[in-house]
């Protein structure tokens, strides 16, 4: 019996040799695919998947930095054909390459690779489908990047560049506007639609206290407005301000 038993973990020992050449064969023949540009033609199986922890030594990770292992442990997944993986499969092999965690339980450690794989979105990237793949292997992403930054840095030189109109400014274009149409003066209301239609940018929250602050900012500058008898406004005429401007305080 003891014969036969010494025989038996022999050629599972030979199994496992052979086991490690096939994964290695369907490698290289991924790989050569991947060189001209073709999908993989081996994907690996259950089997095989087991066999990728089988392959390690058991101290390929071993005090290695956590971004560093990942990104080997999904370089290697690429090249056998396995592609992304999800949390726990990294965890599984960090463990089986020798990996020390520094972490209390099972659940921190696989807490602490997911969190350094979000993290790090310059190296990383999550799929639709739960799984993370380097973010080399998808150029489409720096395209979409580039083209999300370029249109930021255009609205944020826009919103630079556009400020606020001053108020008086705008109002006394507006009543300047209405004289030469023949109307002398205007109404609060009828000053406020036409900045509305100037799509002018008010800073009170409510049409009350936007209006307020027109009647307050023509108050202020008395030597451009003037209001009426019957509660209108008007630009005060030229030789009314001049004569304003140089009356003794």
């Amino acid at each position: 019996m003891g014969h036969i038993e010494k025989s038996i973990e022999e050629l599972k020992k030979q199994v496992i040799q052979k086991e490690k050449e096939l994964i290695d064969i369907k490698k290289a023949v991924n790989q050569l695919c991947n060189l001209i540009e073709q999908p993989a033609i081996y994907i690996i199986n259950q089997a095989d998947k087991e066999q990728l922890a089988i392959q390690l030594k058991g101290d390929e990770y071993y005090m290695q930095p956590v971004a560093r292992v990942i990104h080997k442990i999904l370089e290697r997944r690429k090249a056998l054909g396995a592609g992304p993986a999800s949390i726990r499969e990294v965890y599984e092999e960090m463990k089986a390459g020798g990996f020390n965690f520094d972490a209390k339980n099972e659940q921190n450690a696989i807490r602490g690779i997911r969190a350094s794989m979000i993290k790090n979105t310059a190296k990383f990237h999550k799929l639709p489908i739960g799984k993370f793949g380097l973010r080399e292997w998808y150029p489409e992403l720096k395209e979409s990047n580039d083209a999300t930054k370029k249109s930021n840095v255009k609205h944020k030189r826009r919103k630079k560049g556009s400020k606020p109109k001053d108020v008086t400014s705008v109002i006394k274009k507006i009543l300047e506007e209405r004289q030469r149409n023949g109307l002398d003066h205007a109404t609060l209301e009828e000053i406020y639609d036409a900045m509305k239609a100037k799509k002018h940018k008010f800073t009170g929250r409510t049409i009350a206290f936007q209006k307020r602050g027109l009647s307050i900012a023509m108050g202020k500058n008395h030597e451009i407005f003037e209001k009426t008898s019957d509660g209108k406004w008007r630009l005060v005429k030229k030789d009314r301000a001049t004569h304003v401007e140089s009356s003794p305080e």
